[in-house]
């Protein structure tokens, strides 16, 4: 979880509105940028020891590798891999990011009784320099749109905030 502290001086209904209107927008660079950026390192071959994947079965590797010739995690016949990288909703709200993807429907046959690893929770899984970097882009983002915000309000003969900082960070 990523808390925003922000001090900023102004009329407060505005302030929270454009808030509001940055952060949306800022979640869904954030949303792209997961999307473009740690989506495809869940294939690679270190994956599976980055992202703590639940250990397949040595039966399942030995097939995997003789009908495929490989060893990296999530992929079988590279179907996943394709359909989740290559379509991407990207939904920001206030609070959140959402990034809708398709995939094969073997993807929410989740059957824990059977042992089955829980794909869904291992391609979104993140590290924590990931969730870090996430977080400190997302921070940068907002200050500066914050900063934009305040200088185009200036510009355009708007209220321009009193004297006072903005200070951004996380907590």
């Amino acid at each position: 979880m990523l808390s925003i502290r922000a001090t900023i001086t102004g009329g407060p209904r505005a302030i929270a509105a454009q808030l509001k209107r940055d952060t949306r927008a800022e979640l869904s660079v954030i949303g792209r940028q997961w999307h473009r950026g740690i989506l495809p390192r869940h294939f690679d071959t270190a994956a599976g020891a980055r992202y703590g994947y639940k250990p397949r079965k040595r039966r399942y590797q030995i097939r995997k590798a003789k009908s495929k010739g490989h060893q990296k995690p999530l992929v079988w016949s590279g179907r996943l891999q394709k359909d989740i990288r290559s379509f991407a909703s990207v939904t920001g709200t206030a609070k959140a990011v959402s990034v809708r993807m398709k995939g094969p429907r073997y993807l929410y046959a989740y059957r824990k009784k059977q042992g089955a690893p829980n794909l869904r929770a291992e391609i979104t899984a993140l590290t924590s320099a990931e969730h870090g970097a996430l977080a400190k882009s997302l921070a940068w983002g907002l200050a500066g749109r914050m900063k934009a915000n305040k200088t185009r309000e200036a510009l355009a003969g708007g209220i321009a905030p009193r004297s006072g900082r903005m200070m951004l960070g996380t907590m």
